[in-house]
């Protein structure tokens, strides 16, 4: 689905331009191997015959033509009084042979694996151009490639031919990770010194790289930390000059152009885009009380005045927003509920944010499958996982928009059966797309987080929507379903692996179900599960919270809270998974 232009070049070739004295070619002239005018905001040869320029990575530009968006370079005036200079060598060009293997497993390997099933410019097309130009970014992701390589040969996995013949020990991959990690540290701090917006950019993109590693060796909390620290690095990064967004009431002849050429095209969308979709996964994972909505960008809403959504990015780019503003509508009535003695329906501003966020997802299902033709490609099997993803996130958040309002109320979702029912189903139908579900063995889970890397993707999936129902619905047939599909998935989606999700799914389905049915199988032989009545409200958990400790993680300690304890306020512990065994142990109530 994703073509890597760039990529498809051979090492010589990618570089045969530096004799000449052009260093910051753009990628599509480089392809052509003309030479480049360096024009910016977009190279003049490119407009001239009418092609879209892919721009200059970090430095910006691009677009199909000179005002596609703001290119902001150092020096300009524009962004600030300290520029920083330009890079005086291409990191490949001094790199070593090994490094040169290394970097040809990450874009023939680690870079098809990240994006999952959704483009993104940001894996496509702008970390290669910045791994080509700039050290840092090129460190970070040898150590990136390390780690994801050292996960193939260690479980000694990978389909076809996969695995390299000249694969190093594990104490050797551990310490080529760490030497380039630190290099790529060395060679970012630099930029700190400077306030110009090619080093914000390259920061965070070494950033959303440092997240990955910390997502495949399971170090969780740090993850965490280095996606805090980028969303802070972006506030920082807006306060240089006004947004590259133009403003939202645009004309109705300008729109297919501004959506194409301006909004998420420009290099700071990109970046945006990754760490915000990595944002939504940590939310997902942590209860409405433990959220805490700080981002500091908001994509516009624009793509809701399109009769079709021209790709899957599109469509999630809309979704992506209507997610934010499901965090933020939660954030506000809890914040209610809070400063209120008594439940006093919630406030006018939270009821009429509650209706628009519905109001859109209605239409963004509508403009969903009005381009289903379109999003389905050719039949392709990624297109095909997209549009069912896509799917699957609009009904858990739909369902979210319906719920937060009242977060202190479990039985509000006994209301959305039918929704959880369709999550279910679509989650089937995604199982049945060949690759869907990667339902092959899964290898055992020892030393630690030994995880198989090929079964790895930074981008969104469907473990969240699954995790989402096993714990939502208390329809005992419907919930039993989700967790048995959860459990049948084997791979990782960045901070999500499906095989704890499923182990913690099933260990709170069986604390809040206990030995109820089994009043209802004694007292009607024929009863099927479909029969069984609701849980009831005091049996339920709330605000359940899987939290990862050790890094890289050992162990998962569940939390919740209970309705029938005397303080229904306090938190609890009610178990902890030992990752390493694969055996949970019972702890007290704290």
């Amino acid at each position: 689905m994703a073509k890597f232009h760039l990529l498809s070049l051979t090492l010589s070739d990618s570089f045969m331009v530096i004799a000449t004295g052009a260093r910051f070619l753009t990628s599509a002239n480089r392809i052509r191997k003309v030479k480049c005018d360096e024009a910016h905001p977009a190279c003049s040869r490119c407009i001239s015959t009418g092609r879209t320029c892919d721009g200059y990575g970090v430095w910006g530009g691009g677009g199909r033509n000179g005002n596609s968006h703001r290119v902001n370079r150092p020096g300009d005036g524009v962004v600030t009084t300290i520029a920083c200079p330009k890079p005086l060598y291409v990191p490949l060009l001094i790199a070593s042979v090994v490094e040169k293997e290394y970097f040809d497993w990450f874009r023939n390997h680690t870079l098809p694996k990240l994006p999952g099933s959704f483009n993104s410019d940001f894996w496509d097309t702008l970390l290669p151009q910045a791994c080509l130009s700039e050290r840092a970014v090129f460190n970070a992701v040898l150590a990136l490639t390390s780690v994801h390589r050292g996960g193939y040969g260690s479980l000694g996995r990978g389909k076809g031919n996969m695995e390299p013949a000249s694969m190093k020990p594990a104490n050797e991959v551990e310490i080529f990770t760490l030497q380039h990690y630190l290099q790529a540290i060395t060679h970012l701090q630099p930029y700190f010194y400077y306030s110009d917006r090619t080093s914000f950019r390259i920061t965070l993109i070494v950033c959303i790289v440092f997240v990955s590693i910390d997502f495949l060796r399971g170090n969780f909390n740090s993850a965490q930390n280095h996606i805090h620290g980028g969303l802070r690095l972006i506030a920082d990064l807006q306060q240089l000059a006004p947004s590259d967004v133009e403003d939202s009431r645009v004309s109705s002849l300008d729109r297919t152009t501004h959506l194409n050429a301006g909004i998420g095209d420009s290099t700071d969308h990109w970046i945006q885009e990754v760490l915000s979709r990595l944002y939504i996964q940590i939310n997902l994972c942590q209860p409405s009380s433990s959220r805490s909505y700080s981002v500091p960008f908001q994509m516009p809403s624009l793509y809701l005045l399109q009769k079709e959504f021209t790709s899957h990015r599109y469509a999630w780019l809309e979704l992506d927003r209507q997610l934010h503003r499901i965090f933020h509508l939660t954030n506000q009535a809890r914040q209610h509920q809070t400063n209120s003695a008594t439940s006093f329906p919630a406030p006018v501003a939270v009821t009429r944010l509650q209706q628009s966020v519905l109001t859109d997802l209605e239409h963004w299902l509508e403009i969903l499958k009005a381009s289903k033709e379109s999003l389905l490609g050719n039949g392709d099997v990624e297109y095909q996982k997209g549009y069912v993803i896509l799917a699957m996130y609009h009904t858990m958040a739909t369902i979210m928009a319906h719920t937060c309002v009242h977060d202190d109320d479990e039985s509000v979702f006994d209301a959305y059966t039918d929704s959880f029912i369709l999550l279910t189903e679509q989650a089937t139908e995604l199982c049945s797309i060949p690759g869907g579900s990667l339902d092959e063995a899964p290898p055992p889970l020892t030393d630690g987080m030994s995880f198989d890397t090929s079964r790895w993707i930074v981008d969104v999936g469907c473990i969240p929507q699954l995790y989402y129902a096993a714990l939502k619905c208390r329809i005992r047939h419907v919930r039993h379903r989700a967790v048995e599909l959860l459990q049948s998935l084997v791979h990782r989606e960045g901070f999500w692996d499906a095989r704890i999700a499923g182990t913690v799914a099933r260990r709170v389905v069986e604390a809040e179900e206990g030995d109820y049915y089994k009043s209802f199988e004694i007292l009607c032989d024929d009863c099927c599960e479909t029969s069984s009545p609701p849980l009831p409200e005091c049996y339920r958990l709330r605000d359940v919270e899987a939290v990862y400790s050790g890094e890289p993680c050992n162990k998962v300690l569940l939390f919740c809270r209970r309705k029938q304890s005397r303080d229904d306020k306090q938190r609890v512990c009610i178990g902890q998974y030992d990752i390493a065994s694969q055996r949970w142990v019972d702890v007290a109530e704290q």
